[in-house]
């Protein structure tokens, strides 16, 4: 062993410069592969471990209106919103749980519309925050007429939605790569008309996302669901 320890460790350079340094080269290599000094085995790359979003739609078809509806003289467009800032947590469930006033955060002025995309350092609607800001978004929304609706979110970071009494899109968590879809809630409304709408989300540090897409019944593609079909009732 102490002899072929000592044949690994010699130089082979001298042996480079002439033809039977070549063939001498050839059978000490040879001769290491035999004696364990080199390794030809065939090192198999490690199986990559993927986790999956799931992205299958959701199907809902109980979803309750607001009874009675609200006279269109109650209603005032958008929605409201109340911002906490300072949030660096990673999910959703931190938020604090029921209805504004809170003992901390503030309120903002009614969002007309969910369609923005902000760039690093743009801050989140009026909330006078760029990082560390959340929100609970909630008022009303109006479904035209009856059929089947899609709905889809596109957020950086995490989002939550309730329609009705029914969690509709929930994507609750901190988004490492940056925006992602939701995936589809596919709405059967029987009764048009106006119906509660929630929404929680946060965005910790970066570009921020929000965003709300539907197809009504007929529609081929996506669109920003507009701002005429929101609305609430003043506090």
């Amino acid at each position: 062993m102490e002899f072929r320890s000592r044949l690994c460790q010699l130089s082979l350079t001298g042996m480079l410069y002439s033809a039977r340094g070549y063939l001498v080269l050839a059978f000490l290599m040879s001769w290491f592969i035999t004696a364990g000094c080199v390794s030809t085995a065939k090192v198999e790359p490690k199986a990559e471990s993927k986790v999956v979003p799931e992205k299958a739609p959701l199907y809902f078809t109980d979803l309750t209106p607001i009874t009675p509806q609200p006279s269109a003289a109650s209603i005032q467009g958008g929605l409201k919103v109340w911002y906490w800032e300072e949030f660096y947590s990673k999910h959703v469930d931190h938020l604090p749980k029921g209805d504004p006033p809170f003992s901390w955060g503030f309120a903002g002025k009614p969002i007309p519309i969910l369609d923005r995309k902000y760039k690093r350092g743009e801050k989140f609607y009026d909330s006078g925050f760029h990082r560390g800001i959340s929100c609970l978004i909630r008022g009303m929304i109006k479904f035209p007429e009856p059929g089947k609706y899609v709905l889809m979110a596109n957020s950086n970071d995490g989002i939550r939605i309730f329609v009705g009494e029914k969690r509709v899109i929930n994507d609750p968590t901190w988004h490492d790569a940056g925006d992602e879809l939701t995936p589809e809630a596919r709405i059967t409304i029987s009764k048009p008309g106006w119906y509660r709408f929630r929404l929680k989300f946060f965005q910790r540090k970066g570009s921020a996302t929000l965003q709300m897409f539907w197809k009504k019944p007929g529609d081929g593609d996506f669109s920003f669901i507009p701002a005429e079909t929101y609305g609430h009732i003043p506090d």
